[in-house]
């Protein structure tokens, strides 16, 4: 992780616990100091007024009337006849069938609450079979949308590639949902590493890991 991120990290912390509002400031002030303890205070008496204390939501009414100003008006798209796939990726763009325009909502209320967000537009991987105008649709060959909060940034590489400054790692927090037993399920955390690396040819070649805990 970069020193970037963990200088920061207690003041996102922070942001998302006022967002999420007064029952999350009670839960997480056994461990943060969002409630302190007056030095005489009895320990019983401050356990009631810890469960007392009710937070004003006003950053979270702020941030809420700032995407609602931002979106007053439904985005437009207009594509051209050689986009015209992406009349329908814009309709669905995460795959699961978030449309456009709720999707830029949420970036904006992300980015808003934490100073900047990230869309990692990624696309899913074509079988070990010719890809045809006609099976394109039927196995899911379509570029992906995903939002990703500035707290799941932990870190992230550039080198002067053609006389520029670029991104050539990024190493992405992620959660996923994984079978537990017969019946239940259980958070996984798992990490995205996205590279660019020089190819034998010395063209640059974009890669890709996944890593579990």
């Amino acid at each position: 992780m970069r020193s970037e991120v963990y200088a920061y990290r207690d003041d996102l912390d922070l942001v998302s616990d006022l967002l999420a509002g007064t029952r999350r400031m009670w839960n997480q002030s056994w461990t943060k100091k969002y409630i302190r303890k007056w030095a005489d205070e009895d320990q019983k008496v401050y356990e009631i007024r810890r469960q007392c204390e009710t937070v004003f939501e006003g950053l979270g009414r702020v941030v809420s009337a700032c995407v609602g100003m931002l979106f007053a008006r439904v985005p437009q798209m207009e594509w051209n006849a050689s986009e015209s796939a992406m009349t329908g990726h814009y309709a669905n763009l995460d795959a699961m069938g978030t449309a456009g325009p709720v999707l830029c909502k949420r970036f904006a209320d992300k980015a808003l609450a934490h100073g900047i967000a990230c869309i990692l537009v990624d696309h899913t991987p074509a079988p070990g079979i010719p890809v045809t105008g006609g099976n394109e649709r039927t196995l899911g060959l379509r570029p992906t949308w995903a939002i990703y909060e500035r707290q799941q940034v932990l870190s992230w590489r550039t080198e002067v590639v053609y006389n520029a400054e670029t991104l050539v790692q990024v190493v992405l927090e992620e959660c996923r949902s994984v079978n537990d037993g017969k019946y239940g399920t259980k958070p996984v955390k798992r990490y995205r590493v996205l590279s660019l690396g020089v190819g034998e040819s010395g063209e640059r070649v974009a890669r890709w890991e996944l890593w579990e805990e």
